[in-house]
This record gives C-alpha cells, structure tokens and sequence, in this order.
C-alpha cells in the first residue's frame, strides 16, 4: 500500500534532488533535537523494565515466557550499555511529514523560499538506495545498496500525554512482535534497542507528523568498501550527512511552492 508523505525543504535543495536523484541522510547527533536518540534509548529502557507493561502487552504469553522475557530485558538492558550506545550512535535518517501544509514545516526546513515535495512510498516492501563507495580503490561506477523503508516516529516521554501506555505498548510491539524468543538475548536485543531509538521522539514534538528512512553507517558496506561521508553548513553547525539515491528515482507526485 502505497503511503503519500512530505518533504519540505528549499527550493535550492529541490532543484537538486530533481537534478540529481539525490537526498541528504542526516547524522542523527546533528539532528534539530540532538538529543532525539538519546531520548529513545532511555524511553525504550524505561518500558522494557516496566514489568506490570510488558505483562499487559504480551499478557497471551504463559507466565513462565513472561518471566524469563523480563529477567532477559533486566540483564540485558542495563545502565552501563545506555551510556554506551549513547556514546556511539552511527545512524543517519531523512525525515518525512505526514503533513502536506504545516506551518511548522515550512518555517523549519522551507525558509523564505521552499516547496514540500510529495512522495509515495510502497509501505510493504522495502526500498533499494544507493551510495557512492568512498574506497580509494573502489571502481567509479562501484555503488553500496541498502533496503529500507520509511517508519511512523512515535512520540513517546514518560509523564507527558495522554497516550503514554498506548504508545509504550506499540514501542514494546515493535521491539518483539513476537513476544520472547529463545535467543533473544545479547546482540539480538542490543541492536533491537538501537534500531528502534531512531524512531521514537519527545512527546512535545508529536505535532510533527513524522515519517523517517533511516541507515545505520556500520552496516553499510561492501566487502572493506564504506559509503562517503561529506559536511554541510547549516546555522553555523558543520553536520555530517550521506548522499543518498532512491533506485528508479525518489517517487515523487507533486510539488508544492
């Protein structure tokens, strides 16, 4: 199904993504919030340790799945592992508005002179991007790909909103659709943790509307090859990003000036 998205930004940066094919992938650190990820690893650790929670959300589970589900979050997800996957983020995302005409967007990324450009993206099944090969020895027409899809942000901070536990349910769904699963431990789970922090905001931002492609850098590869890592300015900020192209081009519908 195919799912209709906004992307908002000037009309310099659009005259390049339809010149060129490509977009610019963020380094999360670099982000509006730089503290977006930060925020996700200590909600999700939050509600992986509410046992009375993960008891509701798997409550078809038999008690024994249960418990050892909860010793296995209690052991895995520990104080010293946030600060160390705070300390290492190498994720970097493109950000898209479920909004085709809000203000906020406009004023943030479109400035004086900006477009939101419409997209439609097939919400099951994954997309192929490309990436220049930054390897000194790496062939000129030499690409790096890598399949993702653009995930809904839930905005997610314990005490604000109403919707916490209805969100923390849908965070703790995402993090084991299936409930526990032998196995499920040590890497397994750590990656889980990081991979879902990408999309979990503050609550003060939910009026954002956000959709989100992201690419973890370290898993981006091909054989010893690395996609290039370039540098923009932007407000005085040097920010890392990765240029990204969407195979068969980005599916864009429509522009709005």
């Amino acid at each position: 199904m195919a799912e209709r998205m906004y992307y908002y930004t000037s009309t310099d940066t659009m005259c390049k993504i339809l010149q060129k094919g490509d977009m610019f992938a963020t380094n999360l650190n670099y982000m509006n919030d730089a503290q977006e990820y930060v925020n996700g690893l200590k909600e999700i650790r939050t509600l992986c340790l509410d046992e009375e929670l993960v008891r509701k959300v798997y409550s078809e589970n038999a008690d024994e799945m249960n418990a050892r589900m909860i010793e296995m979050l209690r052991n895995e997800m520990t104080e010293e592992k946030l600060h160390e996957y705070m300390e290492t983020n190498t994720r970097y995302s493109i950000s898209f508005c479920k909004d085709r005409d809000l203000l906020s967007q406009w004023t943030t990324y479109a400035r004086e002179s900006g477009v939101s450009i419409e997209m439609a993206f097939d919400m099951d099944r994954d997309v192929c991007f490309k990436f220049d090969n930054a390897a000194p020895d790496a062939e000129e027409t030499s690409e790096i790909e890598y399949f993702a899809r653009p995930r809904e942000i839930l905005y997610l901070t314990k005490g604000r909103g109403d919707d916490y536990e209805k969100t923390g349910m849908e965070v703790l769904y995402r993090m084991f659709p299936e409930g526990y699963q032998e196995g499920d431990a040590d890497s397994k789970l750590s990656e889980t943790w990081k991979e879902n922090s990408v999309y979990i905001k503050q609550y003060d931002f939910y009026q954002e509307k956000e959709y989100r492609i992201a690419f973890d850098y370290m898993k981006l590869n091909v054989g010893s090859g690395r996609p290039r890592i370039d540098y923009r300015t932007d407000k005085h900020v040097i920010k890392p990003y990765l240029d990204v192209k969407c195979e068969n081009g980005w599916p864009i519908i429509s522009v709005m000036v």
